[in-house]
């Protein structure tokens, strides 16, 4: 909103009726038939939320209700129960911390960059790690090609997360 034209004042202040005219449309139009999950999602993810020594959550910048609204078409929420989302801060920077305190919460440890890893797609995700000093594993399943990726200088690169598996040891 600010690239239109709007001051950051208004934009903060526009955000949650734009959250929530965004959210109510996102429930209403999300049709699975229609969606794809990540090829390895649900395996990755299933894997990690049992084992005992892991803390599993999701860290994204879309609000939390539209992220759980396209987890819940694949069963997924119930294996992500904690997380950081867009609407906890303004950069996704703002994050790590908030994701870092649930997941204390929850197993009332705490949790510190080099015990954390990111697995995004973006640039934005490879961003985000690098400015807590997280490891993070970019998977070339979004918009960004892997060389772009690749240039951003993740600590790994997998083509999927079928693959994250073989390229990061302790995932398996």
């Amino acid at each position: 909103m600010q690239g239109a034209g709007f001051a950051r004042e208004e934009v903060l202040r526009r955000l949650p009726a734009v959250e929530a005219l965004y959210t109510e449309r996102l429930e209403r139009t999300l049709d699975r038939e229609r969606m794809r999950l990540l090829l390895g999602a649900r395996e990755l993810v299933e894997r990690l939320a049992a084992r005992p020594d892991l803390e599993v959550g999701l860290l994204t910048g879309n609000w939390e209700r539209g992220a759980r609204s396209k987890l819940a078409r694949f069963g997924l929420n119930a294996h992500l129960p904690f997380g950081a989302f867009g609407g906890d801060g303004i950069d996704r920077e703002d994050l790590p911390p908030v994701a870092w305190r649930r997941a204390a919460e929850r197993c009332g440890t705490p949790f510190a960059p080099e015990a954390t890893l990111i697995i995004g797609d973006s640039l934005q995700d490879i961003a985000c790690a690098r400015a807590h000093g997280i490891p993070v594993l970019a998977v070339a399943t979004g918009f960004v090609d892997a060389a772009v990726l690749r240039e951003a200088e993740p600590d790994w690169l997998a083509a999927d997360l079928h693959e994250a598996a073989r390229v990061v040891d302790w995932l398996r």
